[in-house]
């Protein structure tokens, strides 16, 4: 029986131009690659872990995925190495409370207590680093740089698409941008950041208006923001175009 995603997209490729004389087989061979691109890949490759932690290690993984913004390679590199350090953890203070031969508790040698220091250490060097220590307390201005920073790390990780969470289940889902057939236009409202009015401009230096009139008409922008824009942008292209002529 075929599966359900499959036959739908089977369905979807059917009435498309490109795949209208495409045979059945053809295209269910198609719908199954499609369907397998689409498919996240949920499976963790870890490394050191045993077989009998890999559940409690993927468990913890998306835990963290799920409750804080973490996105990029090093990121998530640095996110698996602190889940193995956490699962290498608990295996190390399990293996403390094996008994001997006569049943009593045994005693940790010095080695073994200073090896679980220095995981701990890692493990609170690592959570500091990805921004989970719930304990630490950050400025606006600590806060916009390491918010601007995962959003550096998700432009690069995610070109042509972008994420949004469901209002009604929470769940975060990606979109596929359309990246091509798109109609080009020129767009002259901007310089650069600066909301710009070529012909607003113009009639200032015609004298038509004053910048108080010309500050309503951009949205309200300052005199001072406009006086700037005129002498830097508008004086500037007004020479260019006369030098061509």
């Amino acid at each position: 029986m075929m599966d359900e995603k499959i036959k739908n997209k089977v369905e979807s490729l059917r009435n498309l131009k490109p795949f209208k004389n495409k045979t059945e087989a053809e295209l269910v061979e198609i719908a199954t690659k499609k369907v397998e691109e689409e498919t996240p890949k949920s499976g963790i490759e870890w490394t050191g872990v045993l077989p009998s932690e890999e559940k409690e290690a993927t468990r913890i993984y998306n835990c963290y995925i799920e409750q804080h913004e973490i996105g990029g390679f090093n990121d998530l590199e640095n996110l698996k190495t602190l889940v193995y350090n956490q699962v290498l953890e608990n295996r190390m203070r399990t293996k403390f409370t094996d008994k001997d031969s006569k049943g009593k508790q045994k005693i940790p040698s010095t080695y073994q207590l200073q090896s679980l220091t220095n995981l701990q250490k890692q493990i609170l060097e690592l959570k500091a680093r990805l921004g989970l220590n719930d304990e630490r307390k950050e400025g606006w201005l600590e806060y916009w740089k390491r918010f601007l920073k995962k959003i550096k790390h998700h432009a690069v990780t995610h070109r042509g698409s972008f994420t949004f969470k469901c209002g009604n289940c929470g769940k975060m889902y990606i979109l596929a941008r359309k990246i091509t057939d798109y109609n080009t236009f020129s767009f002259n409202m901007f310089r650069g950041t600066f909301v710009y009015s070529e012909e607003v401009f113009a009639l200032i230096h015609e004298g038509k208006i004053d910048f108080d009139r010309a500050s309503k008409i951009l949205f309200g922008t300052g005199k001072e923001y406009l006086q700037g824009m005129y002498n830097q942008i508008y004086l500037k292209e007004l020479r260019q175009k006369n030098e061509k002529k």
